[in-house]
């Protein structure tokens, strides 16, 4: 094991220890919590489930990616935006924005340390720099997006169920998402060194922020290479593992 990784592992293991034996019975649960903008998003992959209807093969994606930032606020609402979607002109982002989703976050984590929003709004629009032929308007609609929460993971990942409509062509589509943005935050890669969470200092490599525990590797699929580097040779810091992507 890395040694930075054991020296983590030590003081998270002196803590559990000295919770045992304090205690904390009348503790409050941590709350569900999201990753902020501040950290770019939250990259996500797009697989499509079972075929594309009929008219549909050469417009719908077997996969891509893209990249939404949430935001939350009072009585657990959260918004979302794709960052492929710019404000129309004369839209200021308000909760009647078409480029806005919103949905109803859980108040604390399940046994699992799971938070989910149930639904969020359809949001969408022209998205001119998407890599596709010519402009297209896509609408999202998230289902059960699942993020892995408590004081260790935060909410730094999260799965679900989104319905992405192309022009006319609707796909569902599983999804499997990664904060902070390894393409936002962190960066291309051209190999594992960039996804390091503790980072090599002497050779000018800082520490990537992304959690320790997390099975990540400098990835090249097509889907990043397309929708997000534009570069066969450059990757992202991204899941190896299904969610919730632990080693």
């Amino acid at each position: 094991m890395h040694s930075r990784a054991s020296g983590l592992h030590a003081v998270l293991l002196a803590a559990v220890s000295l919770v045992a034996l304090t205690g904390c019975p009348d503790a409050a649960p941590a709350p569900c919590l999201i990753q902020r903008p501040f950290l770019q998003g939250y990259t996500i992959k797009f697989t499509l489930e079972g075929t594309p209807p009929a008219g549909c093969e050469d417009v719908l994606p077997s996969t891509f990616a893209d990249n939404w930032r949430f935001d939350g606020f009072d009585a657990h609402q959260i918004w979302v935006k794709s960052d492929s979607i710019p404000y129309p002109p004369g839209d200021e982002g308000g909760p009647n924005s078409a480029v806005l989703g919103n949905g109803t976050f859980d108040e604390v984590p399940d046994a699992d340390n799971i938070c989910t929003i149930a639904e969020m709004t359809s949001f969408g629009g022209e998205a001119p720099e998407f890599p596709v032929l010519g402009t297209t308007n896509i609408t999202y609609h998230p289902t059960n997006l699942r993020f892995l929460d408590g004081a260790r993971y935060q909410g730094s990942t999260f799965e679900g169920t989104v319905e992405a409509t192309f022009g006319t062509c609707t796909g569902t589509y599983s999804v499997q998402a990664l904060s902070p943005s390894p393409i936002g935050f962190i960066g291309p890669c051209e190999d594992d060194s960039l996804c390091d969470p503790f980072g090599d200092p002497a050779q000018g490599i800082l520490a990537s922020g992304l959690n320790p525990d997390y099975a990540i590797a400098c990835v090249k699929e097509e889907w990043v290479t397309t929708y997000l580097t534009g570069d066969s040779e450059l990757g992202i810091c991204f899941f190896t593992k299904p969610f919730p992507g632990l080693k």
